[in-house]
């Protein structure tokens, strides 16, 4: 439709909305982009596979042990990877892992060593006892090129190792097997022995915040031989056999965490660009100087800093996004702040000066 205006021109109401389209565009399509393109940008580390179910290897049933992990929490900034384990022995009673405890059944102990910072800890879980889950700690270092500087596209890795074997219970147990026939006797001494660890994942545990968690069983030689894959079956078997149970954990930013991020940083680049159109039309005299469009300028410059602190996960104040949008944001809204506020206050000053001007006298006829 179009109208007259009072200098006799015509013009289409339709034009009015192209601005705002223009605008929609230029936000809307590179968010989008970047919500399908990111998740795609960090491939998933080759050496570790997601692992839900049971392990697939061949157990002695009366040393077969279940291993309940649950992975507590991850600090990239101290790269330490917190994790808690059950235990589920199946001779010669069930224990069952009820709220984060464990029965070890009685006439047995369960000698452990696990990773937990440094050497590793030895504990001995008596038979008869109920125990609360274990509680470890270990280093997950930076997959390489993938440090937290690299954030949202940083990844992690690290390994937990747990060893054990089954002891008989003291003396007493001795002695009794001692009066008993035969059949009995081999029956507890085929509890001697390493233990083997069969995994489990519970369903209910959830991801350390903004990460995806990827859990593997691997061969313990892997990690002193390089010729030895971390997923050779053959090795994985020899290490249930011996008492040796290996995993390998890896952690990667979630695909959320990677969209929000870019279009934070995009978001950074786009109040850059408006407070620097809003400056260069001061400049070039498009629009006055005025102290409106001091005000929006200034509003971006914090609107900027205040949406940095809603970065998923808290990155630390100079990764490369922050490099990249972030800081030259800040330098531009900075900079165009500056700039219109020279022009404004020069604006007012000619005007002032103007005022103060005395009038010119008037000439005699």
């Amino acid at each position: 439709m179009r109208m007259r205006g009072r200098n006799g021109l015509t013009r289409s109401r339709d034009s009015r909305s192209l601005p705002i389209i223009t605008v929609l565009i230029v936000v809307l399509v590179p968010l989008i982009a970047f919500a399908v393109i990111v998740p795609n940008l960090l491939a998933r580390p080759n050496a570790y596979t997601e692992t839900t179910a049971p392990d697939l290897y061949e157990y002695q049933e009366e040393r077969r042990v279940e291993v309940w992990l649950s992975v507590d929490g991850f600090n990239p900034a101290t790269q330490v990877l917190s994790y808690n384990f059950n235990l589920r022995p199946t001779f010669p009673v069930v224990g069952l892992p009820v709220n984060n405890t464990l029965m070890v059944p009685p006439g047995t102990d369960i000698r452990l060593m696990y990773s937990n910072f440094g050497p590793d800890t030895e504990v001995v879980l008596q038979g008869g006892n109920v125990y609360q889950g274990l509680n470890g700690r270990v280093t997950a270092t930076p997959f390489p090129d993938s440090d937290l500087g690299t954030y949202p596209f940083d990844a992690y890795q690290g390994t937990i190792l747990i060893r054990g074997a089954i002891e008989q219970w003291g003396t007493e147990a001795t002695a009794i097997v001692a009066g008993e026939s035969q059949e009995i006797r081999d029956a507890t001494e085929a509890l001697w022995g390493p233990a083997q660890f069969e995994y489990r994942y519970p369903g209910n545990t959830t991801p350390p915040d903004t990460f995806e968690l990827w859990i593997a069983r691997v061969a313990r030689l892997s990690l002193i031989d390089p010729s030895v894959e971390p997923m050779d079956q053959i090795q994985i078997q020899d290490d249930v056999v011996k008492g040796f149970y290996l995993l390998n954990v890896a952690l990667v930013r979630d695909a959320v965490t990677q969209v929000i991020a870019i279009s934070l940083g995009v978001l950074f680049c786009i109040l850059a660009a408006i407070g620097l159109i809003l400056f260069m039309a001061t400049l070039l005299g498009h629009r006055p100087p005025s102290l409106a469009a001091l005000v929006w300028i200034n509003s971006l410059l914090f609107t900027t800093i205040i949406a940095r602190t809603a970065m998923p996960g808290a990155p630390p104040i100079g990764v490369d996004l922050d490099l990249r949008t972030y800081f030259p944001a800040l330098i531009v809204l900075a900079a165009s702040s500056i700039g219109t506020s020279c022009l404004w206050i020069a604006r007012r000053s000619a005007i002032s000066g103007r005022a103060a001007e005395p009038l010119d006298e008037p000439r005699p006829l």
